[in-house]
């Protein structure tokens, strides 16, 4: 499966890791930026590959090449079924076979990756096109011949799970304990032109079953070549505690200090490692990991997670926890404008349904994309013929590749290899952060909407917003803008939006969301957290999509007490801030990783000014809307996962 690459250019140097060549090959690349969500309904023209599976793809210039466990490909129009078993290549833009591509493997392809022009395969195969070659060759992509000068075989067991290339640097994860003779156990770097052993040396150990031996399933290097993410069956590397999951610090070649305790929990007896693939941001802001397992609430199994790259210590959280209630996701790509995860899912937003649809799930069949900020899937929906999921996600500058093991995707009949362009994409609308200075929106008991300027200790005048709407603003029970928009909840428990450009609201539209606002107190929105307040004075706060109005499925506890008789909560800059109805003023806390901290102090109010806070709802008002891809101005902050019962491990129905 996963890490395949498109070739793009540029080379980094990363000489500390001992490797002998000078970096002289091109760099492969993480999956590039993109400014859309890519569009629903795949090319026409990608060849039918008959059989088995795909489980990696990679862009060499103007060749697409995959590998899998297939035997036969046939033309998108028809005509004659040509045998290339676990590889093949063909025209990224025609699909049409590449007819002198036909190298003879033996067993299973389960990575690709691009080094200048030819491109390095990882995998189960013993042979060469007939020499002895065990796991790992570099070949060209035109004749499928095997580079003279790259020499690299493991030892008489194991395979290649992942392989990626930064530079000259050809970084291997899988199950050996050797490569060319030298000692290296589950992980290892190369020169990716000869492919000599390079000197870092940080061995897996401690598997989590006693019946394998640990091993690596996934790396993946960040975009800066900084950072080496490793995941598989292990408890340790490097002799140091890591359970499934670690950081290497590439300038220093020494495991980090970075790690998570999130991944201790065993999610299926039969399942050794729960993660099934590993990406980065094309910014390098943060990875994602996509993770088998089976439903057990309070764990990381069968979910997406979102974790923010410069971080160190114990204890890291994820930033958001997507789950499918009990379906494995089986690969993941991030482009910037979202987080793509395929795999036999019938549902996402599910992290109360146990093999079944809970409160807030959407139906995302084998396939969906999330929304970076939040995690909470977005309304792309090209749905999948439901088998064992999905091998391989590549993003390149002008689509979405997709390696699985079905006949269908978009309803459309495009056996195991799709491409879904980004030409007809959707742009998902930015939206400011809640900064101060900035405009303050209050609606007032008696109906008004004003205006003033507020820095977050003092307001300017107020005026009232010349065009307030139809919005029963007397009775909302909170609000906050995104995207040039104002989003309001009503007692009746519906969520609205309307256009908003400060003087005018525009007609609104029910956004016809699952979770109901009766009986909420106060609501706002800030870095993909919907925060809210309950009767009992109770502050939570569940994930939202601002892009569709998606509320999360899970909900947090922000603050067990203290909001009790508070109104129109709004966030600005790092504070939250709320309204005491019993003596009109307006106070401010500390949030800190999303729940307030420390003691509230007033900043407005009588005992401090001359304003009387009166309000049912206040807010920021973000940006206009404009048509550019999502830019959030603040990271989102770590989501603990949920606490539950664990419970057996479902197969597939």
């Amino acid at each position: 499966m996963r890490r395949s690459k498109v070739l793009t250019g540029g080379v980094a140097a990363l000489a500390t890791l001992g490797v002998m060549s000078a970096p002289t090959v091109a760099q492969a690349q993480s999956d590039v930026s993109q400014p859309v969500v890519v569009s629903q309904v795949p090319a026409a023209w990608t060849p039918h590959i008959l059989d088995g599976a795909v489980n990696a793809i990679a862009v060499v210039g103007s060749t697409t090449v995959v590998g899998g466990t297939f035997t036969q490909l046939q033309p998108a129009a028809g005509g004659a079924i040509v045998v290339r078993p676990y590889l093949a290549a063909f025209d990224s833009t025609t699909g049409a076979l590449i007819p002198g591509f036909a190298p003879a493997l033996d067993g299973e392809v389960k990575s690709l990756d691009v080094v200048g022009s030819t491109v390095v395969v990882g995998g189960a195969f013993a042979h060469v096109n007939g020499v002895a070659n065990k796991g790992i060759t570099r070949l060209n992509v035109t004749d499928g011949t095997a580079i003279p000068a790259f020499v690299a075989k493991l030892g008489t067991s194991g395979k290649v799970n992942s392989l990626v290339v930064r530079g000259n640097l050809l970084y291997v994860g899988g199950g050996f304990s050797s490569i060319n003779g030298v000692a290296r156990n589950g992980l290892a770097v190369l020169d990716a032109t000869t492919g000599a052993v390079g000197a870092l040396n940080l061995p897996v150990g401690s598997s989590r079953s006693t019946d394998v031996v640990a091993s690596v399933t996934r790396v993946v290097v960040s975009p800066d070549g900084a950072t080496l993410v490793v995941g598989g069956n292990f408890q340790t590397i490097a002799g140091q505690a890591r359970n499934q999951l670690a950081l290497v610090n590439l300038a220093t070649s020494t495991v980090s200090t970075w790690a998570t305790s999130s991944l201790v929990p065993i999610c299926a007896l039969t399942d050794y490692t729960d993660i099934n693939d590993i990406a980065y941001s094309p910014d390098g802001r943060y990875f994602v990991i996509a993770t088998t397992g089976g439903p057990h609430p309070g764990t990381l199994c069968d979910t997406a997670t979102r974790w923010e790259s410069g971080r160190i210590g114990a204890g890291q959280l994820p930033t958001w926890v997507e789950s499918t209630g009990g379906d494995s996701l089986t690969s993941i790509a991030a482009t910037g404008s979202a987080v793509y995860v395929g795999g036999h899912q019938r549902w996402l937003n599910n992290s109360g349904g146990s093999n079944s649809a809970g409160p807030g799930a959407v139906s995302r069949v084998g396939i969906g994309g999330l929304d970076p900020v939040s995690g909470v899937p977005l309304e792309w929906n090209p749905s999948l013929t439901r088998f064992q999921g999905v091998g391989d996600l590549l993003a390149t500058p002008t689509g979405l590749w997709v390696g699985y093991d079905a006949d269908q995707i978009g309803g459309l009949t495009r056996p195991r290899i799709a491409f879904l362009p980004t030409a007809g994409g959707q742009v998902i609308l930015g939206s400011a952060a809640n900064q101060l200075p900035g405009q303050l929106i209050v609606a007032r008991p008696n109906g008004s909407l004003t205006s003033r300027v507020f820095t977050g200790t003092a307001s300017g005048p107020v005026s009232a917003v010349p065009n307030p709407g139809s919005v029963p603003w007397g009775a909302v029970v909170g609000a906050f803008s995104a995207a040039g928009q104002v989003f309001y909840g009503t007692s009746d428990g519906k969520l609205w939006v309307a256009p908003f450009d400060g003087s005018t609201v525009g007609t609104a539209v029910d956004t016809g969301t699952w979770f109901s606002f009766t009986g909420v107190l106060g609501m706002t929105y800030d870095s993909g957290r919907l925060y809210y307040v309950t009767p009992d004075g109770a502050l939570h706060y569940r994930l939202f999509s601002q892009s569709n109005a998606l509320v999360g499925s899970q909900d947090f506890l922000a603050a067990a007490t203290g909001y009790a008789g508070t109104s129109a909560p709004f966030v600005g800059g790092t504070s939250l801030y709320y309204v005491k109805v019993s003596s009109h003023t307006l106070w401010r806390v500390a949030l800190t990783l999303g729940v307030p901290t420390g003691a509230s102090v007033q900043v407005s109010g009588p005992g401090v000014d001359a304003l009387s806070w009166d309000a049912t709802a206040a807010f920021l008002r973000a940006g206009a809307t404009v048509s550019v891809p999502r830019t959030p101005g603040r990271t989102p902050l770590p989501v603990p996962p949920p606490t539950g019962p664990v419970v057996p491990h479902q197969p597939i129905p």
